[in-house]
């Protein structure tokens, strides 16, 4: 018997403005768009754009944080999709995106100083 494993971990970088929404039953749903770079076989990279979700006090709390250009790791998240009917067109859509469990977010100016701290620790080497 097979058995799948559905473990998402990523790094990258919020793209947009974050999205906020409400289920039916009130819980906080934010949408951060996110952008990680792959590198390909030959050295190239390209980006690949995915919508990571957060639930509940964990979205809450991030709310007033994740900002665009932040970098955000995906500790623990499981991938997920959704479909829907469009409401102009009549067709079905669909959608896949990343549930995060666990997730952390670093803003731009720390990631700079650590990186200076690291590179001033290696040079005194």
């Amino acid at each position: 018997m097979r058995v799948d494993v559905n473990n998402v971990r990523l790094t990258g970088t919020i793209s947009r403005e974050p999205q906020v929404a409400a289920t039916g039953r009130g819980t906080t749903v934010l949408t951060l768009p996110v952008t990680v770079a792959t590198m390909r076989p030959n050295g190239e990279t390209a980006d690949t754009f995915v919508d990571v979700v957060v639930y509940g006090k964990t979205a809450n709390g991030l709310l007033a944080l994740a900002q665009t250009g932040m970098e955000v790791t995906v500790e623990k998240g499981t991938i997920r999709s959704r479909s829907w009917r469009d409401p102009n067109t009549g067709t079905m859509r669909s959608a896949v995106y990343v549930a995060a469990d666990a997730i952390t977010l670093e803003h731009p100016l720390i990631a700079a100083a650590r990186e200076r701290m690291a590179a001033e620790e290696r040079s005194s080497s």
